[in-house]
């Protein structure tokens, strides 16, 4: 390690120029396929402190008090003590590291019946962090208030500017072949980024579902349900609501491959149920294959549609 430190070197490329070398001393390299193992060896101490802390969430007998993707850390604590006790853990490891956090990307945020009391500030290196209404954590928008929900205006938002910019493209009157496909492969990504992982409500998905229709409704001059189902159908499109439950079944699929002992798990068994009642609606099996569920979810539809 110390060698591969000693003649390690980045340069930095503007257009055709490029920069004198610069030896690299500490951190790790970007594009490497060692920097990624060499990060996570490195940042797992702060997982492990933390968790020696007892402090912050426990789920039968578990400790869930901090989740970390990359630099992307989230703490977790049932009381102001135990969160202020979190952080000057992550901060004391830090030092021992020579890592740094950034106070004024660090926030705070109270889910729960008290979500709207007043509340202690947290500090960090003398510095108060802000509580706020919402946080953006890998992509995806968690706000404050009773329950945990998301906000998924920006990914709506975000789907309407890449339809329009498309069509905008293709004209007053595209090729619909050709406007679906560019939409199924840039916009709808956009709005069913995270889905997978979470349990959308009914009145969530009829959102959503609206949203997804709206190049249906263009493209077809239809409005009716039923009809821009029979325009999805023929179009060789799913409509939403088949999209994220065969979504949430692979999701829960890579999860529960110890079929039948998760739904004695306390921990996952609502998520088990969930996944049972896909199962059971389109009549999916954790040992079929990708091809098999996508041709089970074609029969659904056709049932549901009438179609023979």
């Amino acid at each position: 390690m110390e060698h591969w430190f000693s003649i390690s070197s980045a340069q930095v490329r503007w257009s055709s120029a490029l920069s004198r070398p610069v030896g690299l001393q500490s951190g790790v390299r970007q594009g490497s396929v060692l920097s990624p193992l060499l990060f996570s060896a490195l940042i797992d101490v702060v997982l492990i402190e933390l968790e020696k802390t007892s402090c912050g969430c426990f789920i039968n007998s578990c400790c869930f008090n901090s989740f970390l993707y990359a630099d992307d850390l989230v703490l977790l604590s049932l009381s102001v003590s135990h969160f202020q006790r979190l952080l000057n853990t992550v901060l004391e490891t830090f030092v021992a590291i020579d890592f740094q956090i950034n106070a004024s990307k660090t926030f705070c945020m109270r889910i729960g019946n008290r979500w709207q009391s007043p509340c202690s500030p947290m500090v960090v290196n003398g510095q108060n962090l802000s509580w706020v209404d919402e946080i953006k954590y890998l992509g995806v928008y968690i706000k404050s208030g009773k329950s945990f929900a998301c906000n998924w205006q920006a990914a709506r938002s975000s789907f309407y500017r890449s339809i329009n910019s498309i069509l905008g493209v293709l004209g007053s009157r595209p090729a619909i072949q050709v406007a679906l496909a560019l939409t199924r492969a840039s916009c709808v990504p956009i709005l069913t980024y995270g889905l997978s992982a979470l349990s959308l409500s009914s009145s969530e998905i009829s959102h959503f579902a609206y949203v997804y229709n709206c190049i249906f409704v263009k493209l077809f001059h239809v409005k009716e349900k039923n009809t821009i189902e029979q325009c999805q159908y023929y179009s060789n499109v799913w409509p939403f609501q088949a999209l994220y439950e065969f979504n949430r079944f692979s999701f829960f699929a890579k999860q529960f491959k110890n079929y039948y002992s998760c739904q004695y798990n306390v921990f996952d068994n609502p998520d088990f149920i969930e996944f049972s009642h896909i199962a059971s609606k389109y009549n999916f099996n954790i040992a079929d294959s990708k091809y098999c569920l996508k041709f089970k979810v074609w029969q659904f539809l056709e049932q549901s549609l009438g179609i023979v």
